[in-house]
């Protein structure tokens, strides 16, 4: 089976649901952040071959990035509620409680899995605003992608603590 249809050559697209879309609708442009965010993710991943249960977590949000590409696209039922948030904020605190406490800025660098994962906080916050802009300001999925830039956020500090390196303030 071919990959390319050429359908695509026209600058047009269908949604899943069989929408005919212009390429430059903003549905794609979150739906082109979502799946640059889950390749940046993979990426991370493969750096931190250490972190086990980490790296379980993140496999676990990579398949949670598709449903949301299919919640977004008016797919039902929805797949991420309230509960995926939720349990991103139990994540967040139980991890925050190993870090000190911020006073000040950190700069975005360190170990490489915790420089990938600070990529991931911007492009999830790219994708928030992206959200914004389709008119997406209600609802589950900007709250989870909210949630998720401050779990990269958070991991990113992990991923450093752990391998001895720190954060590094402004």
């Amino acid at each position: 089976m071919r990959i390319y249809t050429r359908f695509g050559d026209t600058g047009k697209t269908r949604t899943f649901d069989g929408k005919l879309l212009a390429k430059s609708n903003q549905l794609f442009e979150v739906l082109g952040n979502l799946d640059e965010l889950n390749s940046y993710i993979g990426l991370a991943i493969s750096f931190l071959t250490k972190e086990k249960e980490l790296t379980l977590e993140l496999l676990e949000i990579q398949h949670q990035l598709f449903d949301f590409s299919s919640d977004l696209q008016g797919i039902k039922p929805e797949k991420i509620t309230s509960k995926f948030t939720r349990s991103l904020e139990k994540k967040i605190d139980k991890y925050s409680e190993l870090l000190p406490e911020l006073n000040q800025f950190i700069l975005p660098n360190g170990q490489q899995g915790a420089s990938i994962l600070h990529i991931c906080r911007t492009i999830a916050r790219r994708t928030e605003r992206h959200l914004v802009l389709l008119n997406q300001e209600e609802g589950e999925l900007l709250k989870f992608i909210n949630r998720l830039s401050d779990y990269f956020f958070t991991l990113a500090r992990i991923v450093n603590k752990n391998s001895g390196v720190g954060d590094i303030y402004y």
